[in-house]
């Protein structure tokens, strides 16, 4: 049975990690997003270019403020969360950009609402995916490169 309780960890995650995160994520997806509009798209690279920041920038808000929350319910032991939780927690994130994006793509592309959500979706099948791997590697990485977090087995403020 997949679980997706809510963690009962106390980690502290700081503001700077935060941010670094969002902002890596946001990076490296706005640059296969921006490669992909370029190559797919009729219209100029300003569009484009526009487009993409864009809704960039929505998605990371979205993130900071989408991962506080997501924190808050299942706990900050990033490392510990089921391939269930992270799948729930990616499909989460992209249903909330995708709410929040669909208008853009409607204005920037001139086009309707229905073709705004197909061009979305599949921008969020890409991001979905890419979420998945992405927060998979950071976290794996963020131990490796700076250590566990608080109050995970293997750091000094561990305890039962």
């Amino acid at each position: 049975m997949i679980s997706l309780t809510p963690a009962k960890s106390t980690v502290e995650i700081g503001q700077r990690e935060r941010l670094a995160h969002a902002v890596l994520f946001e990076l490296i997806l706005f640059f296969i997003c921006w490669v992909i509009m370029l190559t797919v798209s009729d219209g100029s690279v300003a569009v484009a270019t526009a487009l993409v920041v864009s809704v960039s920038l929505t998605a990371m808000f979205c993130n900071y403020l989408f991962n506080v929350i997501f924190d808050r319910i299942y706990g900050e032991d990033r490392t510990s969360r089921t391939v269930a939780l992270r799948i729930f927690h990616a499909l989460c994130f992209e249903v909330t950009v995708l709410i929040s994006t669909i208008p853009m793509f409607v204005f920037a592309l001139d086009i309707g609402w229905l073709d705004a959500l197909l061009f979305d979706l599949v921008f969020m099948l890409l991001a979905l995916v890419y979420t998945y791997i992405f927060n998979w590697s950071f976290d794996q990485l963020r131990v490796r490169w700076i250590g566990p977090y608080p109050r995970e087995p293997g750091s000094e403020n561990y305890s039962v």
